[in-house]
């Protein structure tokens, strides 16, 4: 859908210059701070684990640990489904402003209802 609506017809002098480079900021912005966020996750440390002498080893650490992986995983998924809602969003008020811009509704509207 969102091919169809954005198809223009024949050359088009950009009268959208404000609004293309207000969806490019919003596209910048949202590529830096998703790439902080991923990069913050990649850095964030985890606790090296000693030899275990047992079953299991209650030191403490596990739980460090623990909410450490929790933090990077949040960071590392927070980031790609930023990009994703904003990309969404993005592609969603293309498509509508496009189908808006692109065809004459009175005439399609029209057309279909004469065709009855």
């Amino acid at each position: 859908m969102y091919i169809f609506a954005n198809h223009s017809w024949g050359y088009v002098i950009t009268k959208t210059r404000e609004e293309s480079s207000v969806i490019q900021k919003i596209q910048e912005w949202t590529y830096k701070i998703a790439g902080g966020m991923f990069g913050l996750g990649l850095l964030v440390p985890t606790i090296k684990m000693g030899q275990a002498r047992g079953l299991s080893s209650n030191d403490g650490k596990s739980a460090a640990n623990a909410i450490l992986w929790t933090i990077k995983l949040f960071l590392l998924f927070g980031a790609v489904l930023l990009i994703a809602i904003v990309s969404f969003f993005i592609m969603l008020y293309s498509t509508f402003v496009g189908l808006k811009r692109n065809y004459d509704w009175k005439a399609i509207i029209a057309g279909a209802k004469a065709s009855k």
